[in-house]
This record gives structure tokens, C-alpha cells and sequence, in this order.
């Protein structure tokens, strides 16, 4: 392996290995494309390229194979055993697992983490004051701004302390709010992150219903930039993040405008004052509507996040981080780590994290079993923007449906399709392209996916059943039986193994080679089923297969 320490030495080789077809991520780790289960493409099923080797006969898998019962089987055998392990030996402890505050699981769980705070913060809970949290999240910031020489961090404090007027009692009063706010999502977050780590079948459960609140969940960094500081308070540890961000996302309450920032000149080469005065501030909605009004595109902030007062982070003064990472030990909210880092941070996740709880147990199990699983818990998106499709705000669809539906809008743009419409404004008519919708991800439980298939018969049957039938009748679904469960629950044939569709229409071809009798008994099968009420002993005239040989032989 090669190794690199400056960033031109990991640019040459990264360039060396993109000139052989190879890709690198946002962690500068080299990769390349592969197929797989969650990259597949086909809308039902799984293509067998994706899939690959069929691990029972060790050969290309074959058509009709039915992959999700493998896979649920795959990954519930070895499920039962971590059961039993639990119950026969309480599970198996290790250093992740064992929290400094086990106790927090019991009744007093609240004065205990309440003193645990006190102990690792030297501070008094008597003189604790939630409400100045926002004071000290200011100081760590305004202690890390280069000002230039002789300005003040903050020239108007003595004016504001020497006469209150109601402005400042109100702005007072709104910071004291937003700071106990903050302090309660905190201590909470503290809390979760402190109760300690679950392990064996209950980790296993957490990661498949994508639990929101995991136990000893880690703190994640919602941007990508460089590790400014790590300072102590009595609130806990405040890690300053330095990060470039576009000034067209929302708000961000606990992000400040840097000193050092590329502003566009004026001609005389100077910055406009009016974005001078933002330095320091935060990114707050007036702030941003400012900044695009000097046409500012991107613009440079020290992110603020508390974590815990104790416990190892595994970032540093220095490190670099993406949007995505955690800066706590723990495991993460596949939510969260959805809508920061994407869909394949959070394929790659939920893999890793379900072969370490199997692998803790000596158990080995195929990546592809678990990919089938994930695969459907990403299959839904929510839109945003419905665009000219027939879809509604807020709605939840299947993503090949979705992607299907702006298929069409996209063919429609490129044959020169336009769209009428009136100018609310002018009142004139007008026409523009079509639009085509946009949304956002949505990552469901395997229970929730489970009930989100669109047969009603196969949800119906699992849970919820008054919810589901209810709801198909109000919308007037109609189930095509195109799974297996549904099929299973009416008695039709399973479409899987020989009964799906490519099987079932297989043509008998008799051999004329054959002996006669041979021929008979073939032509006698096909002609079974197409001549109604014939007997299989009537075909054969009431002799079996070894007189019609014995009378074959006779003849010659």
C-alpha cells in the first residue's frame, strides 16, 4: 500500500488510481463500483447479476429463486442462538457495553445522572444556571475570532448594562428561553449517550426497526470541515467546528460567521461594511438574506456542538470531518445519518453494524442476505416538489415509481413539450418547461416496510389489520398478487421456483425419436390438460407404462 503525508503526495496517487477506473470518497478512501443487492435497478425482485452466486449450489443464481425468504432466514436462525445466549449467560459484557452509569436503568436514574454531570463537570447543581448555555457557546466562539487590532469583542455591553431598556429585556429573556431549550436537548442527549451501548438480539432489533433513540447514541457532526478546538465548560465539552457552507440552506442557530472570509471587493478593493458588521453573528435568516444580497455564495462559520463532559471523542484538535461523522463513541441515528451523509451512508452502516453484533457471536452471514433486508427499508421517498407529476406534497411513494414518473417528465422536455400557464402577476400567458419532482429519502422500520407493500392482503395478514383493510377500502386498492404471501393466503400457485410465469409457460416438445410408447405416455400428459374430464387411465388405456413397454417388444 502506498502512503501519503501532504495532500499533493494523496492527490498523485488518488489521480493514479481514478486513471485506472477507481473512485475516491468524501473519507479519501479508494473504491470502486460494484453490483449488489441495494444497487439494483429492477423494480421487482432482484436481478441476477446484483445478485450473484447462489450460495446454496455455488453457481449463478437461478430465476425464480425466492432471495427474501433466504435472506430472512439467513439472518433469523443465527437470531435465535443470540436469544438463547442472552437468556442463558445475560448476555456478553464488554467495554462498550458497560456504562459508567449502568445504574441509570433503575428507578433513581435521575439524581444519579444529575450527580455523574456534577462530578465530571466540578460544577454545583445549586448554582447551576441552564438559562446562560448560549453565554458560554458565545464566549467559545468570540475567544477563537481573529479581530483586527484594537476592536473591541464587544464595544456596546457597557451602554446596555448601564441603562436596560425593554429591547434588551426582551432580547434577555427570548436568549434565556433558547438556552434552556438547548440545555434540555442536551441533557437528554447526554443522558442517551450515557445509558450504554445494547448488544446481542436487542442491538439486532434496533438496527432493523432504525430506532431513533439508540442506546448510547454518539453526537454527529452536521457539517464537513476542519476541528477548530475542543473546550471545557460547565455545560460540558464545546467542539468548534470550521466549515464552508452555501448561504442558500435554512438557518443555523449554532453556526457564527468567521473573521477570515473571501467577501467580493468593491472596485477601490475594498468590503462593503454592511458585510463587516455580520462577522460574529449567527446564521440566522436575516443574516443569510443579506448575504445573497451581496451575491456571497458560500461563506465560512465556526460550528458549535456540546457534547458530553466525559468519555473519549474520537476526533481531535486538527481532524477533519464529514457531515456525517460522530464525535462521540456510540452508536448513530440512521435517521440522522440519512439526512446528513445520504442513502449509502446508511447502507454501509447498517451492514457493518449488523456483521459486528453477528460476528461478536462467531456467527458468519453473507453481506447479500443483509442487503436484501436494507433494500426494502429504503424503497420509499417523500416529495418535496411534486413538479408536473401526479404526485401531492408530502406524499409517500415507491422510489421506482417515483423515478418512473420523472422518466416520463424528462422525455417530454427533451421532445420540446411545453407548458401553458397564466402570470399571476401580469395576468399574461406564458409557457416553461416541465418540471420534474424532487424529494427526500425515507428509511422505514422493517415493521413499518412491512405494512407500506402494496398488497393489502399481505400487510393485512401481518399486522394492523382492522388499519389496513380500512384504508384499502377507503382508497379502493386493488392487490394484483404479485408476492408470494398473498398467494400463500388464497391457496393460488407460489410464484417462485417453477411456478412463476416464465415456468408456467413451458412447452411439452415430444421427442419423435423415442419409442412409441414413450411418445404416448408424453403426448398423453399434454393432452391430459387440454381434453376436459380425460382420465390418466383412460389415456393409457388402462395399462401402465411396462405393458406398453412389454407389448412395444411384442410388436417387434
Amino acid at each position: 500500500m502506498e502512503s501519503a503525508d501532504t495532500e499533493d503526495e494523496q492527490k498523485k496517487i488518488g489521480d493514479k488510481y481514478i486513471a485506472l477506473g477507481f473512485g475516491i470518497d468524501e473519507h479519501s478512501r479508494i473504491g470502486a463500483k460494484v453490483r449488489s443487492p441495494i444497487t439494483c435497478e429492477l423494480e421487482h425482485g432482484i436481478c441476477a447479476m446484483c445478485y450473484g452466486i447462489d450460495l446454496a449450489s455455488g453457481h449463478m443464481v437461478e430465476q425464480g429463486v425466492a432471495l427474501g425468504i433466504i435472506a430472512a432466514q439467513s439472518i433469523g436462525e443465527p437470531g435465535t442462538q443470540l436469544t438463547m445466549r442472552t437468556f442463558h449467560t445475560g448476555g456478553v459484557a464488554g467495554s462498550k457495553t458497560i456504562a459508567r452509569t449502568n445504574q441509570y436503568k433503575t428507578g433513581k436514574f435521575v439524581r444519579q445522572f444529575q450527580e455523574d454531570f456534577q462530578q465530571a463537570t466540578s460544577t454545583d447543581l445549586a448554582t447551576f444556571d441552564p438559562g446562560r448555555l448560549l453565554e458560554s457557546q458565545e464566549s467559545v466562539v468570540k475567544g477563537l475570532m481573529n479581530r483586527p487590532e484594537g476592536e473591541e469583542p464587544e464595544p456596546k455591553k457597557k451602554a446596555a448594562t448601564a441603562r436596560t431598556t425593554k429591547a434588551a429585556e426582551k432580547a434577555a429573556e427570548k436568549m434565556d428561553s433558547e438556552s434552556r431549550k438547548l440545555w434540555e436537548r442536551s441533557r437528554k442527549t447526554f443522558f442517551y449517550s450515557w445509558t450504554g451501548e445494547s448488544s446481542g438480539i436487542v442491538r439486532v432489533e434496533e438496527i432493523f426497526e432504525a430506532r431513533r433513540q439508540p442506546r448510547g447514541k454518539a453526537i454527529i457532526c452536521p457539517v464537513t470541515g476542519i476541528v477548530l478546538d475542543i473546550q471545557k465548560s460547565s455545560y460540558g465539552r464545546w467542539v468548534v467546528v470550521e466549515a464552508e457552507v452555501s448561504t442558500e440552506i435554512g438557518a443555523q442557530k449554532h453556526a457564527y460567521i468567521a473573521a477570515d472570509q473571501q467577501w467580493p471587493q468593491a472596485k477601490d478593493g475594498k468590503i462593503d461594511p454592511a458585510l463587516e458588521r455580520l462577522v460574529g453573528q449567527k446564521l440566522t435568516t436575516q443574516v443569510l438574506q443579506a448575504l445573497r444580497k451581496n451575491n456571497v455564495e458560500k461563506v465560512r462559520v465556526f460550528y458549535t456542538i456540546l457534547v458530553p463532559p466525559l468519555g473519549n471523542l474520537p476526533v481531535q484538535k486538527g481532524s477533519k470531518v464529514i457531515k456525517g461523522d460522530p464525535l462521540t463513541e456510540g452508536p448513530l441515528d440512521p435517521h440522522e445519518v440519512l439526512e446528513l451523509a445520504g442513502a449509502t451512508a446508511v447502507h454501509e452502516y447498517f451492514v457493518e453494524n449488523l456483521q459486528s453484533v453477528y460476528k461478536d457471536q462467531g456467527v458468519d452471514i453473507n453481506d447479500k442476505h443483509l442487503e436484501v433486508i436494507v433494500r426494502q427499508m429504503l424503497r420509499k421517498r417523500q416529495i418535496k416538489e411534486p413538479g408536473d407529476t401526479p404526485f401531492l406534497p408530502g406524499q409517500i411513494i415507491d422510489r421506482f415509481r417515483f423515478n418512473r414518473e420523472n422518466e416520463r417528465v424528462r422525455q417530454a422536455i427533451a421532445a420540446g413539450t411545453k407548458i401553458k400557464y397564466t402570470d399571476p402577476i401580469d395576468g399574461e400567458e406564458k409557457e416553461r418547461e416541465p418540471k420534474e419532482a424532487t424529494s427526500n429519502w425515507i428509511l422505514l422500520g422493517i415493521t413499518e416496510a412491512s405494512l407500506a407493500t402494496d398488497s393489502y392482503l399481505s400487510a393485512a395478514s401481518f399486522q394492523k389489520t382492522t388499519r389496513v383493510l380500512t384504508e384499502a377500502a377507503v382508497r379502493g386498492k386493488h392487490d394484483v398478487l404479485f408476492g408470494l404471501k398473498e398467494n400463500v393466503i388464497i391457496g393460488r400457485l407460489i410464484p417462485a421456483g417453477t411456478g412463476i410465469k416464465t415456468y408456467r409457460e413451458i412447452a411439452i416438445e415430444v421427442d419423435r425419436s423415442q419409442p412409441s410408447w414413450a411418445q404416448q405416455s408424453l403426448t398423453a400428459l399434454v393432452e391430459a390438460e387440454e381434453i376436459d374430464g380425460l382420465s390418466a387411465g383412460g389415456a393409457f388405456e388402462g395399462m401402465s407404462l411396462a405393458d406398453l413397454a412389454a407389448a412395444e417388444t411384442d410388436d417387434d
